[in-house]
């Protein structure tokens, strides 16, 4: 009997060994990512301009350069700048406390699904490890926040039984549940997927709908004063429109395989992970009785819903928070199949795990994650730094309008004021001969053209380098960081 004592300790052990293993790799992978400190790209710069400009109430409403992130997010991202000053930084320590918060979430909520030991381990790396779920744990944007709150609250949810509640707890829960959405707009697809389930399964009408009110009347008040007047600006974005389900297969197809080549990135092999999340769909209706399984049903199908009516988007980084809810859906059947005694069956589901997940593991795919930081392609902050220092009085300062965000952060930032600053305009896609006269028209002298960033749809970077072909003799200066140019010339 000790032997086999022995042996199950030795076998708890080897298990929490390797679980702290995966939390100590996710955490220095996170930490590696936030303490590079990298230069803040155009759309964290666009952000942090609402957070220079703007008060708290401000929050409320539309932010500055068609930017938009829930109010709460703002007024504590606002709160780390107050603390620790404006600064790469202070912007991204909410995003990064979330981030690694949502690794310990994760596990609990991996628990509530998942009973095989291996296959804990194993959904845990997977999360570790994701690509995306690591980068925006670094960034200044509220797609980290997003992942940590929809767990934290779905763990929650789980755990409230309104049937043990008064009516006066059931309205200090609505209070409370009510302010998830302004720091995170997709937990109110957790909060009405509960309400669902008390509805049809517990028929705690009254307790359900106290519950459920005040959350509802705040949600559809930021819908339809602060979401709803951006989405003509919002709309313009691809990321926006791509995010839209309709019931052509076609786009279906290509609606999936945009969302999870983004989700599990760098994996190649989409048609496994696939067939995995409907498989695990179908073991989610066939235990819709327990509550987890029902909640994360009716979590998923009110996610496609608002997508097919256009309420919310689901694509790539804006439906980030699904990562966790998607990778534990796909592995249900890998866990059903490990807690079978066929051997088989164990064989066929570590072939789908190799096949849907073996990309992960491969050298080039750590290598990708250790140098995660290195990957931004534009430099606004080392072109801002060498402007401020060579720049006279008498010159100009030419920014294009795709570099407008980042050059008034880091200006901010430098305490740089310069007198005269041209704000080039977007030219019609491929349209050279336009931009090229707009250079050539400009006032006589010398020009600092400050050209941080390029927008991937009408870049224009290759324009002024071939306008600079022409004033070759007049080149004074030129710095060239990643795709970020500083020329400096006389006009």
């Amino acid at each position: 009997m000790k032997v086999f004592y022995n042996i199950f300790h030795k076998k708890e052990y080897l298990y929490f060994f390797a679980l702290f293993v995966i939390f100590f790799l996710a955490i220095f992978l996170r930490c590696n990512a936030f303490l590079s400190l990298r230069p803040l790209w155009h759309d964290e710069c666009s952000l942090a301009l609402s957070i220079i400009y703007k008060n708290t109430f401000d929050y409320f409403t539309s932010l500055l350069h068609s930017q938009s992130a829930p109010p709460l997010f703002m007024i504590i991202s606002k709160f780390m700048t107050n603390i620790f000053g404006v600064s790469e930084f202070s912007l991204r320590l909410f995003p990064f406390i979330c981030g690694i918060l949502s690794v310990f979430t994760f596990y609990v909520f991996t628990k509530m699904f998942i009973k095989n030991k291996f296959v804990i381990l194993f959904s845990n790396l997977l999360f570790a490890l994701n690509f995306y779920v690591i980068y925006y744990s670094q960034e200044f944007k509220q797609y980290s926040t997003d992942v940590f709150f929809c767990l934290f609250l779905f763990i929650l949810v789980n755990k409230i039984n309104l049937k043990d509640l008064t009516y006066i707890k059931a309205i200090l829960y609505s209070v409370l549940f009510s302010i998830f959405p302004f720091i995170s707009i997709p937990t109110f697809f957790i909060i009405t997927s509960y309400f669902i389930y008390e509805l049809l399964k517990n028929k705690n009408y009254m307790q359900a709908l106290l519950f459920f009110f005040i959350p509802f009347i705040a949600f559809i008040c930021y819908m339809i004063f602060v979401l709803f007047p951006q989405k003509e600006i919002l709309s313009s974005f691809i990321i926006w429109n791509n995010g839209y389900i309709d019931f052509n297969f076609k786009h279906l197809m290509i609606f999936l395989k945009n969302n999870f080549s983004y989700f599990f990135y760098p994996n190649k092999l989409i048609l496994f992970q696939i067939i995995l999340l409907f498989l695990g769909i179908y073991y989610l209706f066939k235990n819709i009785n327990k509550k987890e399984y029902f909640l994360l049903t009716f979590l998923l199908l009110l996610i496609i819903f608002s997508s097919i009516l256009h309420i919310y988007p689901v694509y790539q980084r804006l439906a980030l928070y699904l990562i966790p809810f998607s990778t534990i859906t796909m592995l249900l059947f890998i866990d059903i199949k490990f807690q079978n005694k066929n051997l088989f069956l164990k064989l066929i589901s570590i072939c789908l795990m190799i096949l849907s997940f073996g990309y992960y593991f491969t050298p080039n795919s750590i290598k990708t994650l250790l140098n995660l930081p290195s990957i931004q392609n534009n430099d606004s902050r080392k072109l801002m730094e060498v402007l401020k220092e060579k720049y006279n009085l008498a010159d100009y300062v030419a920014i294009n309008s795709s570099s407008d965000s980042d050059f008034y952060f880091y200006a901010y930032l430098n305490e740089f004021n310069p007198k005269k600053i041209l704000s080039i305009g977007i030219p019609k896609i491929n349209d050279e001969t336009n931009y090229i006269n707009q250079l050539n028209k400009l006032p006589k002298g010398k020009y600092w053209f400050y050209y941080s960033y390029d927008n991937s749809n009408t870049p224009v970077i290759k324009y002024l380098e071939k306008w600079k072909i022409q004033k070759e003799n007049k080149v004074l200066y030129e710095l060239k960081v990643k795709n970020s140019l500083l020329l400096y010339l006389e006009h």
